[in-house]
């Protein structure tokens, strides 16, 4: 049980556990390189919002784990190749 009268540092290697699962918004805001506006506007979105998560009653210290990211950016992105063919003009 945690004891919320004690001060105990956090040790490194807990931190680090814990950030390689989950990303802050402006962790995954370096990710993708992208500012946190866009974000919010993916999160927002109807279809398919970006699956961020946040405690109860809590809309600050958002995050989002990097298995349900990698998901949400399969089916949310596409191959460049494709996306390169696709505005290029028809050859005469």
């Amino acid at each position: 049980m945690i004891d919320e009268g004690k001060s105990t540092p956090l040790s490194p290697i807990y931190v680090w556990a814990i950030a390689e699962e989950c990303f802050s918004i402006a962790q995954t805001c370096q990710l993708l390189r992208i500012n946190a506006r866009r974000i919010r506007q993916f999160v927002a979105q109807e279809n398919d919002p970006m699956p961020f998560r946040c405690f109860p009653g809590q809309q600050r210290g958002a995050f989002i784990h990097k298995d349900d990211l990698r998901e949400w950016l399969q089916r949310n992105t596409v191959m460049l190749h494709d996306e390169k063919t696709f505005h290029e003009p028809p050859e005469p």
